[in-house]
């Protein structure tokens, strides 16, 4: 085999398997849309009950994902763990998608999402309900 099919071959086995270190990309917030994720936003209002945080994870099959959802400052509490949600990834997940939801509605101010990978903190998104 040449240098050039070599390179070629290591290239397409690369994109194949997922190149990188295993990490949080990104954490995204999304409108219910009857049980899945809907629309991505920005921000919550108190009514969006339940909605959805998607957490896209690089290279991270087999691992363990951990979603916090965290009161930052809202409804009197400050930085109070209010839910968790963990999934151990199969060979072929990237993504996780989890529902949060209240009895009641949100109440209003700051928030965020933080997403564990194994154990180890990957990314925190911040948000607020208004």
């Amino acid at each position: 085999m040449n240098a050039k099919a070599l390179i070629a071959a290591a290239a397409v086995a690369m994109l194949l398997i997922g190149c990188g270190e295993p990490g949080i990309q990104e954490i995204e917030l999304a409108l219910d849309k009857q049980g899945t994720a809907g629309d991505v936003v920005q921000t919550i209002s108190p009514t969006d009950n339940p909605f959805h945080a998607v957490v896209h994870v690089n290279n991270g099959g087999g691992m363990k994902v951990k979603a916090d959802l965290v009161a930052v400052d809202a409804g009197g509490e400050k930085n109070f763990v209010i839910a968790s949600k963990e999934l151990t990834l199969s060979g072929i997940e990237n993504q996780m998608d989890v529902t949060f939801s209240l009895p009641t509605s949100w109440p209003p101010g700051k928030y965020k999402i933080d997403a564990y990978l194994d154990g180890k903190l990957g990314k925190s998104h911040q948000f607020e309900v208004k």
